[in-house]
């Protein structure tokens, strides 16, 4: 028997969620401010790990009827486009906070 596909789609489970708590994270990071201490945010790492979970979830763990739809078709994409403006947003705030601790 084959296991692989049924293991893609735990993982996307998985990932999709991990993608879920890391953007409720990051918008925690917009509205209280980057934690204390040595903190760094590498811009476009958040939004490839959100895309490709989803890409993950939509291919691997939705039913095949699922993914003729186009908001699961195009999940990995509508990610993107979600995550990336919050991914930039947490980089600026992020940078603000630096330069205000010099000024």
């Amino acid at each position: 028997m084959d296991f692989r596909r049924p293991a893609l789609a735990i993982h996307g489970l998985i990932f999709a969620a991990a993608a879920v708590v890391t953007l409720l994270w990051a918008m925690s990071i917009l509205a209280w401010g980057p934690p204390r201490g040595r903190f760094v945010w590498s811009v476009g790492m958040m939004t490839a790990l959100v895309a490709y979970s989803f890409f993950v979830a939509s291919r691997y763990s939705m039913p095949r009827s699922f993914r003729e739809h186009g908001a699961v078709f195009y999940a990995p994409l509508l990610a993107l486009a979600v995550c990336l403006p919050i991914d930039v947003a947490v980089f600026v705030k992020t940078l603000s906070e630096i330069t205000r601790g010099f000024g």
